[in-house]
């Protein structure tokens, strides 16, 4: 069991290795900023990495405050399941959630995929856990500037 302090310091350790193996991606070196994430272009919509003990995912959240829009965008994305099927692999699962319930009581709505085989509490699974990041956060981008494109 991790002190508060201990977990904090680990969290912290993951993202600067996370940022190194960014730096040895062909793709991704030359650029400064790696991945979109909040800067979509797109209001109430963001890319981002969850991290939890017994799972990680790459995400496509749309948290408009206006939930007609919310429902709308997300209707939008979800029609753009073909897309989604072709830059995926077939042994990972697109999830799709209309209502997903935050941890601090705020509802969005969720596209994503994760992977429940590595504990980022254990440093050994860190290079497999980059690699399940950068390669599904680059498909996500790919798709979502597709679907983002039909809509402008």
């Amino acid at each position: 069991m991790y002190s508060r302090e201990e977990l904090k310091q680990l969290k912290q350790n993951f993202w600067n290795s996370l940022a190194e193996y960014c730096d040895s991606v062909p793709q991704l070196a030359s650029k400064k900023e790696k991945f979109m994430m909040y800067n979509t272009r797109l209001k109430g919509t963001e890319l981002k990495f969850g991290l939890q003990r017994d799972r990680i995912s790459v995400i496509l959240e749309i948290n408009h405050p206006d939930i007609n829009r919310r429902i709308e965008l997300f209707e939008h994305f979800q029609s753009c399941r073909p897309i989604f099927q072709k830059y995926f692999t077939q042994n990972v699962d697109i999830i799709y959630e209309p209502f997903f319930q935050l941890p601090v009581g705020k509802e969005v709505s969720r596209i994503y995929v994760e992977n429940t085989d590595y504990d980022f509490h254990r440093p050994e699974h860190w290079p497999a856990i980059h690699d399940f990041f950068v390669t599904n956060m680059m498909r996500m981008e790919k798709v979502f500037k597709i679907a983002r494109s039909s809509l402008e």
